[in-house]
């Protein structure tokens, strides 16, 4: 029995540092559970983060893109604005060259006008001309044929007067005797 009792002894002291082995087993088990779940715990949080930084890189690359875009987008629109005012500057020029001309265009209507009436009083005095012209012309005409009425009238008036000298003088010389 003593075999036994020293079997049992030693099963019992066995078993003791199985049971502290176990209980140490299990609080290292516990504690590497533990330790594992704060990993897990870690490792998702990591992912999340990998996962995040992807996003957060991904969306940066688009952001970056987007920007370089709109950077391209306002040069284009900057270009625009430069022809725009380029074409108002022109513009602006066409409208003032437009208003010189108008201004000229005015006067010149002004001066057209003014020219025309001088000419309609040049026509006017040339047509009156032209009807004294002829009216000194016919008065011309008339004196011209009265000067040689008159100059008929003299030469028959003297030819009468030298008939009725002549007369006379017969007729004092016929009375005499």
């Amino acid at each position: 029995m003593h075999n036994e009792l020293e079997n049992e002894i030693v099963i019992q002291e066995m078993l003791d540092r199985m049971n502290a082995s176990k209980k140490g087993e299990r609080r290292q088990n516990e504690a590497l559970q533990r330790e594992k779940v704060q990993l897990e715990k870690r490792l998702l949080r990591l992912e999340g983060l990998k996962e995040s930084f992807n996003l957060a890189n991904a969306e940066t690359d688009s952001i970056l893109q987007q920007n370089e875009a709109l950077r391209e987008n306002i040069k284009d629109l900057c270009q625009e604005l430069q022809k725009e005012n380029a074409a108002q500057e022109k513009l602006d020029e066409m409208k003032k060259s437009k208003q010189a001309m108008c201004l000229q265009n005015d006067a010149l209507q002004q001066e057209a006008s003014t020219l025309k009436e001088k000419l309609q009083v040049l026509d006017d005095l040339e047509e009156s001309y032209q009807e004294e012209l002829v009216q000194k012309e016919a008065f011309s005409q008339k004196n011209n044929l009265l000067r040689n009425r008159i100059e008929d009238l003299t030469k028959a008036v003297q030819n009468k007067q030298g008939l009725h000298e002549v007369y006379e003088a017969m007729r004092t010389s016929i009375d005499k005797p």
